[in-house]
């Protein structure tokens, strides 16, 4: 009876842990799907930023920063598609625990893709990882995702 009980405890505060916290988001989820071959003027670059889903991590929201400025947050399976003047840009992510920054030297015509990763770590918000990808695995992986309104002008 004891090892039921201890079992029934362990799984309750594992489940708690795993999906009982969360972040808020200040993004709304666009209802059309992914196109990834969609460059809106010669004159700009187009930045994707994605979160391949994964189990582990799976309920927390991450902030995304563009130079400084708030542009959304991510949810798992989702992304967010800037097209931007030529010039350099300063990607970031950040938890308690760690950030994620990657600056991209946007070149009009030319796609670049972020994969943003968030795991389970000490605190409620997890660990959070941002790097550059090419274009065959990025957009591969994104097809699975739902692409986000960011609020970055």
């Amino acid at each position: 009876m004891i090892r039921k009980t201890s079992f029934i405890t362990i799984a309750f505060i594992s489940i708690t842990f795993l999906f009982g916290f969360t972040i808020e988001s200040n993004s709304n989820i666009e209802s059309t799907s992914p196109i990834l071959d969609t460059i809106q003027s010669p004159e700009t670059g187009t930045v994707y930023l994605y979160r391949a889903g994964r189990a582990v991590g799976m309920v927390l929201n991450t902030q995304i920063k563009i130079n400084g400025q708030d542009a959304g947050g991510t949810s798992n399976k989702s992304y967010f598609e800037w097209n931007l003047e030529p010039g350099v840009y300063v990607f970031s992510c950040f938890t308690k625990e760690s950030n994620g920054v990657v600056e991209i030297d946007v070149k009009p015509n030319e796609k670049y893709y972020l994969r943003q990763d968030v795991r389970i770590g000490f605190t409620n918000e997890g660990r959070v990882t941002l790097k550059q990808v090419d274009e065959a695995k990025g957009s591969k992986e994104m097809k699975k995702c739902k692409k986000l309104i960011s609020t970055y002008k």
